[in-house]
């Protein structure tokens, strides 16, 4: 190892950063001396614009691209001494996209495949864990049915629109809710109106020393569940700084909205679908009320001899006999 790597992991090492980042540290500035086969101590303001611009023509990420920045940055201001030389090499800044799943072209196909269905679906949109870190996900409650297209309820045309599905092979995970369909909407209400974290948990709030003026080493303290480790209650404990910084990135932007209902459930047209479906309901319930219809009487069995069991009868009527004529006892 030669005496200037050897310098710049000490200076790293003075940091207490962790095994990794020097690491990647190291590697960056080894890519800009092997890009030239020079000393990186030998090597200007200029190469290290030329070898940025290399990064961006081999189309790095633009994570690996300000990793080997932070490196040269280091590695110029204070291994070498060259605080004037830092300024000239800039960050590349990430460009900011929308965070989708399918490109606009997949999601058109994808309209364009699909049937006319009316399926009835709520999304809640999740972005915050119980530590506050970005964990963006969904939470949707979809209906097991469907509205037939007409407002007869044909049955048939539902059944048209599901018989191409179960040609494929579907990987479902589903199993009933814990307590009912209560207690599912119950659990979602608790992501519509609120963000990130609740007052109740935060436990400590630690001004900075400082007062305000500049920036100081003020703390916050909060509850959160540990789920790695038995669901247990803990608490953690980061600078404010740290906290705004990931109190911040659950705000939504500008355009994006927590609820989406899609299907019957859409805004454009939902009184009118669920009066549809009310009425359909109405009259399903109806006809599985109604009495059953009158069966036909079955004929009566032609009497038997409970002795032989024959059915050829003699009917004998018998008569009573006179009363005795009344004596006259006067």
């Amino acid at each position: 190892m030669t005496p200037l790597r050897q310098r710049f992991l000490d200076d790293l090492r003075l940091r207490n950063y962790s095994p990794r980042t020097l690491e990647a540290c190291v590697a960056g500035v080894a890519r800009l001396a092997r890009h030239f086969g020079r000393s990186p101590d030998q090597l200007g303001a200029e190469e290290v614009r030329s070898f940025q611009l290399h990064l961006l023509e081999r189309k790095v990420s633009w994570s690996q691209f300000n990793q080997t920045v932070c490196a040269l940055r280091f590695f110029y201001g204070v291994t070498l001494g060259r605080p004037e030389q830092v300024p000239q090499i800039p960050y590349g800044k990430r460009p900011k996209t929308l965070p989708c799943v399918l490109s606009p072209a997949e999601v058109l196909r994808l309209l364009e495949a699909a049937p006319p269905g009316r399926d009835r679906v709520l999304l809640v949109l999740h972005t915050w864990g119980q530590n506050l870190h970005h964990h963006p996900h969904i939470h949707a409650v979809v209906t097991g049915g469907d509205l037939a297209c007409n407002a007869r309820g044909d049955l048939e045309a539902f059944t048209r629109w599901l018989t191409p599905l179960y040609r494929q092979e579907w990987v479902v995970y589903a199993k009933r809710p814990f307590g009912g369909p209560a207690q599912v909407l119950k659990y979602l209400a608790r992501y519509t109106h609120r963000v990130a974290i609740s007052n109740q948990r935060l436990v400590d709030m630690t001004p900075s020393p400082l007062g305000g003026e500049g920036r100081g080493e003020g703390t916050v303290t909060f509850r959160y569940k540990d789920y790695a480790d038995a669901q247990r209650q803990k608490t953690m404990t980061v600078s404010a700084e740290e906290f705004l910084r990931r109190f911040v990135q659950h705000v939504l932007p500008k355009g994006f909205v927590k609820i989406r209902h899609y299907g019957l459930l859409a805004n454009r047209s939902r009184a009118q679908r669920l009066a549809l479906c009310r009425s359909l309901l109405l009259a399903v319930n109806v006809v599985a009320h109604l009495p059953a219809a009158a069966s036909a009487v079955a004929p009566a069995r032609e009497p038997t001899c409970p002795q032989c069991g024959g059915s050829r009868l003699a009917v004998c009527v018998l008569l009573r006999e006179p009363a005795p004529p009344r004596r006259d006892t006067s």
